[in-house]
């Protein structure tokens, strides 16, 4: 992943909900082929792109990025591992 691949789903989040990502991420691709733990976890380990540098974004931060995508952590764990 980049840290552009973060503000994508950002921005998508910020749009639809996180079921309607599911289900689209689930048409897609197919349900067999999502592992959704690994999703999940991916969703929030910042570290492997920490240093590469933030995508032209004047809407948002990558500080705003993380905090969104942590704030809606419950939800997307609750959605995407039921």
């Amino acid at each position: 992943a980049e840290k552009k691949d973060y503000f994508d789903i950002v921005f998508i989040m910020k749009n639809i909900s996180i079921k309607e990502l599911k289900d689209l991420m689930i048409k897609k691709f197919s349900e067999d082929r999502l592992n959704w733990y690994h999703i999940t976890k991916s969703l929030f380990f910042f570290e492997d792109v920490e240093g590469s540098p933030d995508p032209i974004c004047e809407e948002i931060s990558w500080d705003e990025v993380k905090e969104f995508l942590l704030s809606k952590r419950r939800e997307i764990e609750s959605i995407f591992l039921e």
